[in-house]
């Protein structure tokens, strides 16, 4: 099994043992992203009578399938009627069902499940006396999160944006290569299929309404969700003419977590079309940072973050046993410093991170230290004091970090440029484990402080929420960043991380002066206000419908690939 197929796997287990713990005689369960088909209450109502009287004589229903995938339409079934079957074998995916706490109870006494769960249903149908409505009612969005791992720009609408007009696709079509869930206004579809380049994509089923019956077959395709993950990139694949990945089909993002949504402010989007006199940054040049036509400046900041609530994991940094953060011994390709126990020592002031030039041995040329939480966190506020190294060449970071695929939200106080802040985002796409590490770069930005960040100890903050990030200096605003601003936002739990490091890019940080070192930096009361990732994931995978409260589990991080792809129009509906 996959690391995504188990992570399904045990966030339904635990859905079960809730329902069969619980109170309700039924439950309605969902997986994230899933919405339903126009006339669903209506074929629901239907289904959910005729279950009932055909499980009279057994007091009523164990299991209803409201979404499933019949396997290439040879599903074996007995027909009961116009509204519902009872499955024998064949059916694919748990996306909507209803599942009384007789059957849950009955699932968890046939445990464990063995291979992909949807699958491990199939010889559960005769024991829970399944049925499945005839036409299912429940469907699920996974293409936003595909499309990005093929390279694809992409933006995600909610249909509660204004509806887009013909004067806008020129620049919306020049930023993003594909747009899913567009709100067209009337004409504005007749103008995307002018555009011989357009390609469209549709995860309804016929008959189409609202003028989709119109689209260019050529030029259209229709997702089958009869397919296994291999086949539907095969199939889009295909169609887009790009390659196809190694990485398994995703499940995306919930959409809470607003990812590919375009937060900016309107007048921010416009505003690529006037420069800045301020010398920015290079931006890397990939599929999941705006392109360089778009001129990116920050969109203005709000107020003062406010306080954050949660559990404080930390108010202090250590180094000894039960500490929640442990030191690192490591290094990565940019860095000319290898990080060692001996970089770090915890004083009385907080955590010292030293920077040193090796007398002998081989490898790096510098030592150093940096330290990183245990546990992995989904969004939350991030907290510390520290007192920067002074020097050029040495860079203090403060920064949220994951791997497979590699997300990071960063501080960087630069040795050599002190009374600066250099805030960062790096985004790949993919669920979890997927091997996704692009970006140099990624999306810096410096902030003026005010003050020699190594003269004595400040208050940096880290706020990352669905939807923004913000970055605060002594509890002041001093940037945030919305979807799009220029990045899509990291969604997957990520750990926290302190270091002191040497970059190898003389232009990042200047060029390193020997005779400075040694050269430390200080942490001290770093504190985590956010939710342990393992404690908290089922309401990631699944939302539990009517009364039933759903428990949590978890998602770990871990490499390296450059996705590039042609430009497409891409309508997805």
């Amino acid at each position: 099994m996959t690391r995504q197929e188990v992570a399904v796997a045990r966030s339904h287990v635990e859905v079960w043992k809730t329902i069969a713990a619980g109170a309700d005689e039924y439950v309605l369960v969902l997986e994230d992203e899933i919405w339903f088909k126009r006339g669903a209450a209506k074929i629901i109502d239907r289904g959910w009578s005729a279950a009932l009287r055909h499980c009279a004589a057994i007091g009523g229903p164990k299991f209803i399938y409201l979404s499933y995938a019949d396997a290439d339409g040879s599903a074996e079934r007995i027909n009961l009627d116009d509204v519902v079957f009872r499955p024998l074998r064949g059916l694919w995916f748990l996306s909507g069902y209803v599942l009384s706490r007789e059957g849950a109870a009955a699932l968890l006494r046939a445990m464990p499940v063995i291979g992909p769960v949807d699958l491990w249903m199939n010889f559960r149908f005769e024991a829970l006396g399944a049925l499945a409505l005839c036409s299912p009612v429940i469907l699920q969005r996974r293409l936003a999160m595909a499309l990005s791992m093929l390279g694809l720009r992409v933006r995600v609408y909610d249909g509660d944006e204004e509806n887009i007009q013909v004067n806008d696709l020129p620049f919306l079509l020049g930023t993003f290569d594909a747009i899913v869930d567009p709100p067209l206004a009337p004409g504005v579809l007749s103008s995307i299929i002018a555009n011989t380049e357009a390609k469209f994509l549709l995860e309804l089923a016929p008959p189409f309404t609202g003028g989709l019956e119109r689209l260019p077959h050529a030029r259209t395709l229709i997702l089958s969700k009869h397919r296994p993950s291999g086949d539907r990139w095969l199939d889009l694949c295909a169609f887009l003419g790009l390659n196809q990945p190694a990485e398994a089909f995703p499940v995306g993002a919930a959409r809470g977590l607003r990812v590919f949504r375009d937060d900016r402010p309107v007048a921010a989007r416009r505003a690529h079309a006037v420069s800045s006199r301020r010398k920015a940054h290079r931006l890397d040049p990939s599929p999941w940072v705006l392109p360089p036509q778009s001129n990116w400046r920050p969109s203005p900041h709000g107020a003062e973050v406010a306080a954050a609530g949660g559990q404080c994991l930390a108010d202090t940094t250590t180094a000894t046993g039960g500490s929640p953060f442990r030191v690192l011994v490591e290094t990565f390709p940019g860095n000319r410093a290898s990080f060692e126990m001996e970089g770090v020592v915890h004083l009385h002031e907080g955590l010292r991170l030293t920077m040193s030039k090796r007398s002998v041995g081989n490898g790096k040329r510098y030592r150093s230290g940096a330290f990183a939480s245990v546990e992995v966190f989904e969004h939350g506020r991030f907290e510390a004091e520290i007192k920067a190294a002074s020097g050029p060449g040495l860079v203090t970071g403060f920064f949220l970090h994951r791997s497979q695929p590699r997300q990071e939200i960063d501080i960087e106080l630069m040795g050599g440029d002190p009374t600066g802040m250099l805030v960062n985002v790096y985004f790949n796409p993919g669920d979890d484990g997927a091997t996704m590490a692009y970006g140099y770069r990624g999306a810096p930005y410096r902030i003026e402080l005010g003050f020699d960040a190594t003269l004595e100890v400040h208050h940096y903050s880290i706020d990352w929420r669905p939807g923004y990030i913000a970055w605060s200096v002594d509890g002041k605003v001093v940037h945030k960043r919305a979807g799009w601003d220029p990045t899509p936002l990291p969604h997957l739990p990520m750990r926290v991380h302190a270091n002191l490091w040497a970059p190898r890019s003389e232009e990042l940080a200047g060029t390193m002066d020997d005779n400075a070192l040694p050269a430390s930096a200080i942490f001290r009361r770093v504190s985590v206000w956010a939710q342990c990732a393992y404690k908290s994931a089922v309401e990631r995978w699944l939302r539990l419908i009517i009364s039933c409260k759903g428990t949590c589990l978890g998602i770990p991080p871990i490499t390296r690939a450059n996705h590039s792809a042609p430009r497409l129009g891409i309508a997805v509906f």
